[in-house]
């Protein structure tokens, strides 16, 4: 009996669409005449429901391409219509209280709450647009979330089966056609809000990454290749594995340019220590010690660009932070590399036996030079790895003037060093007699 009455009101409704129009957005207006078909013919086959359903799958698809290549116009587009059409029908809705009128009270109460409920949906539409615009995907999920949460929450305060008994009213009148029609409506916009939730969570990373081809215009492109059925299907295989064909394009294309920018990197570093007078000289053999270091540095930044474009072009906390100090470490060998090299060259050039005390100099210089350039690498890892480096400075500051006194030997000797080889008095290799003893100065 239902089912015939449903049939009945099915055959209403696609008249009113033709007599009227579909007043909603292209999309909606589809899923609607889907909804419609799939529930008011019991005969149809396993495989016209397999093709309605694909054809569903294929609009919310498509619909996600379209809003956010136009993301921009729909976060900037006002609801004011919807807003103003509830507005309106409040008015009739007063007036038609005043005259007794249930069935129309009821027939326009009906239409905002379809009404509200597309609000409801752009709005969560429009804040997980916002959301998709955050580095962190923690951050995306939980914008996400929140804006599912309060679309449920809000979908759960309004009328569910309340209307459900005036369907099975005689269609005697005008009024009760479209009252119904109003419920068969708000019911299949409710189905279609359910199933907007159900695609939202089942495209939460590829909007994301599309939201991303975006910034590189590169949705147009992806939009085009996956409108072809083969590489949606392709698509749609590896979409469990979390990536695409464009996702694959962005990687091989990352691994062939940082290949590439490798050996230019090479170059620019030989032909910037040749035009550094002081390095001039030494190009060679700093870049015949650093050759293997750069190609291990671009290895490591090649993983960390693959596993950030695999990771839907967001950054992974633990893995950023291990790769923020790999290039730490490998910078702070650079440079030591770079010192070390240009020191030892100078060191096998004075004559041992005419300027002792310039070779000295340099050897403590070295160590004072390399400990820093140390110090700042370990500094900068720690800062990397999260460490709080007021903290640390604070505990070092306190530590320090305990060390001073534990250490202060020591540090008598250094600076005694330093005044033994500023005065010039003997340098390495000199017999030296001292307070009885004598020898041969080693350092």
């Amino acid at each position: 009996m239902f089912k015939k009455l449903f049939v009945t009101l099915f055959l209403w409704l696609m008249t009113l669409s033709t007599l009227y129009g579909w007043e909603y957005s292209e999309f909606i207006d589809k899923q609607l005449k889907n909804y419609y078909i799939l529930n008011s013919d019991a005969n149809l086959s396993d495989e016209q429901i397999e093709k309605i359903l694909q054809e569903e799958s294929k609009l919310y698809n498509e619909a996600l391409y379209s809003v956010l290549l136009e993301k921009n116009k729909v976060l900037s587009t006002s609801q004011d219509h919807y807003a103003d059409k509830i507005f309106a029908l409040q008015k009739k809705i007063n007036i038609n209280k005043r005259a007794g009128n249930i069935y129309a009270v009821l027939r326009d109460e009906v239409k905002q709450n379809s009404y509200k409920i597309l609000i409801a949906q752009n709005t969560m539409i429009r804040t997980i647009l916002r959301a998709l615009d955050q580095d962190s995907l923690e951050l995306v999920d939980k914008m996400f979330n929140e804006a599912i949460t309060k679309n449920q929450t809000y979908m759960a305060k309004l009328p569910d089966k309340k209307y459900d008994p005036y369907l099975k009213l005689s269609p005697s009148s005008k009024v009760i056609r479209e009252l119904q029609h109003n419920i068969m409506e708000y019911k299949a916009l409710r189905e279609i809000s359910v199933d907007i939730v159900v695609y939202l969570y089942k495209f939460q990373k590829k909007m994301y990454r599309l939201n991303k081809y975006s910034q590189f215009h590169m949705m147009r492109l992806a939009f085009f290749i996956d409108s072809f059925d083969t590489i949606h299907t392709i698509n749609l295989a590896l979409e469990d594995y979390g990536i695409d064909i464009i996702k694959l394009f962005f990687i091989v294309f990352l691994v062939i340019f940082i290949y590439f920018l490798r050996k230019l990197f090479v170059k620019i570093l030989e032909l910037t220590l040749k035009k550094i007078p002081y390095f001039q000289e030494y190009t060679q053999l700093i870049l015949k010690k650093l050759t293997f270091v750069i190609h291990l540095l671009f290895v490591v930044i090649n993983i960390n660009m693959v596993i950030y474009v695999y990771n839907d072009f967001a950054a992974i906390g633990v893995a950023s932070k291990v790769f923020d100090i790999l290039y730490v470490a490998f910078v702070t060998y650079i440079l030591y590399t770079i010192i070390n090299t240009v020191a030892a060259i100078q060191l096998s050039r004075y004559d041992s036996s005419k300027v002792h005390i310039k070779s000295d100099l340099i050897n403590v210089g070295i160590k004072i030079v390399n400990f820093i350039i140390f110090l700042i690498g370990l500094l900068f890892a720690l800062h990397f790895a999260g460490v709080n480096l007021t903290a640390v400075l604070s505990g070092l500051g306190i530590g320090g003037f305990a060390l001073a006194f534990a250490a202060k030997d020591t540090i008598s000797n250094f600076f005694g060093t330093i005044a033994v080889l500023v005065s010039d008095a003997f340098s390495q290799g000199d017999w030296i007699e001292i307070d009885g003893k004598e020898g041969t100065v080693v350092e």
